[in-house]
């Protein structure tokens, strides 16, 4: 008898958790960094052939996002977010660029920049699967950002020469200067998120978020080398925009 009590009660549980349960309305927060330094982008050069600018992008982003049911399986969705963004650097030199008798390349040490970003901004979210325990969805939207540069560097740079194939020499002469360019930036976001709700937990869900981040004319720097006398010998200047892939943990309630 107690068996049967026991599992009529347990019935009534499982049937009352698998009722489908309509929520119009999600706020999140989530937070997270790029999995890895990638992409590496390649600068837009301003000089002639045979410099290369290499940097790598390694942000780490803190936002709260809320979402409305708009129609069918469509939802619009709000966000503020904030990225503290690092940057290294590397400039690379080879000819047809001018280069002492025996130096088959010249490239400076790598630097760090840093800057921070507040963005604002919404768009479109269609839920792909929608139960009451899970929900896949992906979305489509833009943001505005506002950038403050927290180090710009414009010192003297170490260059490293090879003189022979292998044998390297580090030297100093030239500047390099790395700056945050534009203080207000459009920035468009894609991915996608699955959200996952125990049944005890009354609307709140665990999820992990993948988008992605891109933004034109980001960042901007020039770079010249000065020969054995102080003498000007190469320069070039660059521009590139803002790149990444973030994969970041979502806690939500919906109701």
């Amino acid at each position: 008898m107690k068996q049967i009590i026991f599992f009529a009660l347990l019935l009534s549980f499982i049937g009352v958790s698998a009722q489908e349960q309509t929520y119009t309305k999600r706020i999140s927060i989530y937070a997270g960094p790029s999995p890895y330094l990638t992409p590496v982008d390649n600068g837009t050069g301003y000089n002639a052939p045979g410099i290369q600018h290499e940097f790598r992008h390694n942000p780490v982003v803190l936002g709260v996002e809320f979402t409305k049911h708009w129609r069918g399986n469509w939802h619009y969705f709000l966000t503020a977010q904030g990225a503290l963004n690092v940057i290294q650097g590397r400039t690379t030199i080879r000819p047809p660029q001018a280069l002492p008798p025996s130096i088959v390349r010249v490239e400076t040490r790598r630097g760090e920049a840093e800057s921070f970003q507040i963005m604002l901004g919404g768009g479109l979210q269609a839920h792909l699967l929608e139960k009451k325990w899970l929900v896949l969805r992906a979305q489509l939207g833009a943001m505005a950002a506002y950038v403050q540069d927290r180090n710009e560097i414009s010192r003297g740079i170490s260059l490293m020469t090879e003189r022979t194939p292998g044998e390297f020499v580090w030297e100093t002469g030239g500047t390099a200067q790395h700056e945050i360019i534009r203080q207000v930036i459009p920035v468009g976001r894609a991915g996608l998120g699955i959200d996952v709700t125990p049944v005890f937990a009354k609307g709140f869900s665990l999820g992990v978020d993948a988008f992605y981040l891109i933004s034109p004319r980001f960042m901007e720097g020039s770079w010249t080398r000065n020969d054995l006398n102080n003498t000007l010998a190469t320069s070039g200047s660059y521009e590139i925009g803002w790149n990444n892939m973030i994969l970041a943990g979502c806690l939500s309630y919906r109701w």
